[in-house]
């Protein structure tokens, strides 16, 4: 596989190369072709704008701090301005630790909502973590900086000097389910891996990558669904009891994400993932690659 910055992944690996290895199955279609093998595309259930190939109008929107009801007020006033320009794609300039989730809520409604006829890109260039990776996710697309992070959505609540909170337990989960399901449907709608998000918000998921040895296909699992597969590692959970397969010919291949830790990715890995198809060294490179030739910033 070779990856260009500023354009387009292309997986260069093709049927012969998993002849070779001893796969008698042709990746179909939109497959995701890697040095391990190939992912089965991802199809997002919300049809995307589309672009014209010239673009002259499109505004950028920047998020380069913590996300409160301050910035929420300036993307609704931007978010106007971008409507009344009539723009054709809307990028969000994203560098932020996270913050509100109620904010977050209500600006994945303005990117879903208002700007539903609109192409939307996220364009992270250092970090898109906690909120920031969630509205990432409500766009239609997100490219990154070559050295750029995006997940680690732990959620917390801090007292007045700042410090987090312990929740009691049942607050906690009731929160945490919530933020599973929100990711969820993020993934579906935006056509990504359903376990990797909600990884991001879930500590104490194990995140097994299992591959089918006939045709070399890879997915991304939930290791407590999984844990009769064989040669699996299964003091990562605590060695439970086994459990019947969900499904025959898959093969423990490697621990993506342990319970240590919730998901966080850096550039290369939000490429394996499947997150993004693009990076950019800058947010012009970015606008030369959608042939953009006037913005407003």
């Amino acid at each position: 596989m070779i990856i260009t910055r500023g354009n387009v992944i292309v997986a260069m690996a093709m049927a012969g190369l998993f002849l070779a290895s001893g796969c008698s199955v042709k990746p179909p279609a939109g497959a995701r072709v890697t040095e391990d093998g190939w992912f089965a595309p991802i199809k997002p259930t919300r049809a995307k704008p589309t672009l014209p190939k010239k673009i002259t109008r499109s505004c950028v929107i920047t998020i380069d701090d913590v996300i409160t009801p301050i910035l929420l007020a300036r993307i609704k006033v931007e978010v106007a301005k971008c409507l009344d320009l009539g723009a054709e794609i809307v990028i969000f300039d994203m560098d932020t630790p996270g913050g509100s989730m109620n904010v977050m809520d209500r600006i994945v409604h303005i990117i879903r909502s208002d700007l539903e006829s609109v192409y939307t890109i996220t364009y992270i260039n250092s970090k898109a973590l906690a909120a920031g990776a969630m509205i990432a996710l409500a766009c239609d697309e997100i490219a990154l900086s070559p050295h750029s992070q995006i997940g680690g959505m732990m959620m917390y609540t801090a007292d007045e000097k700042g410090e987090p909170i312990k929740l009691p337990e049942l607050v906690r989960a009731k929160y945490d389910s919530a933020m599973r399901s929100e990711m969820r449907s993020l993934a579906i709608v935006g056509g990504y891996d359903e376990v990797l998000c909600e990884a991001m918000v879930d500590l104490s998921m194990v995140v097994w990558l299992l591959k089918n040895p006939e045709t070399g296909q890879l997915k991304f699992v939930n290791a407590a669904d999984w844990t009769g597969i064989d040669n699996a590692p299964l003091g990562e959970l605590g060695n439970p009891a086994q459990k019947p397969l969900p499904e025959q010919g898959w093969e423990y291949f490697k621990t993506f994400e342990d319970a240590k830790h919730i998901i966080n990715l850096d550039t290369e890995q939000a490429i394996y993932c499947g997150f993004t198809k693009h990076t950019f060294d800058s947010i012009d490179e970015l606008k030369n690659c959608y042939n953009i030739t006037s913005d407003k910033e």
